[in-house]
């Protein structure tokens, strides 16, 4: 009986320490990644930011391959890479993405903030999802207000 509460009181500080060290927002942040793209005249300098809801993104970064279908596609034959790409507007200040487990899948969606540009420009916009774990990328759904799926 003894040994019993020795064992129960043990097991109770240990959960006491735990809950002391442990930081809240391991549990409860999200992941978050910005960067900076080059400016390109006419517009601003648009600034990224990826909200990450999966806990699988471990980098984020520009892509410069030419190949600017809307979508998500494999990166060079890797499930553990996903390359995506729009073509956005000149006006492009604030770009923000958010990824996210949803019906049976992942959704990227996308929403642009722009300071407005007279000249009806197309940018490419296209980005390389770094994973810590392989998913298939046609399981990923890119959407937002300028994203037409299937083009």
């Amino acid at each position: 009986m003894r040994l019993r509460r020795i064992a129960a009181a043990l097991l109770v500080a240990f959960m006491v320490l735990v809950v002391a060290v442990t930081p809240l927002s391991a549990t409860t942040d999200r992941g978050y990644f910005e960067l900076w793209l080059p400016s390109s005249w006419p517009g601003p300098r648009p600034h990224v930011v990826l909200f990450d809801d999966t806990g699988l993104v471990r980098a984020f970064v520009p892509d410069v391959s030419g190949d600017v279908r809307d979508g998500v596609q494999p990166s060079a034959g890797t499930t553990s890479m996903l390359h995506v790409s729009w073509v956005g507007g000149c006006g492009d200040a604030l770009i923000e993405l958010h990824f996210f487990a949803s019906q049976g899948g992942y959704t990227l969606d996308e929403r642009t903030r722009a300071l407005g540009c007279a000249f009806m420009i197309g940018i490419e916009r296209s980005f390389t999802l770094l994973l810590s774990a392989p998913i298939d990328a046609s399981s990923v759904r890119l959407v937002g207000p300028d994203i037409r799926p299937g083009d």
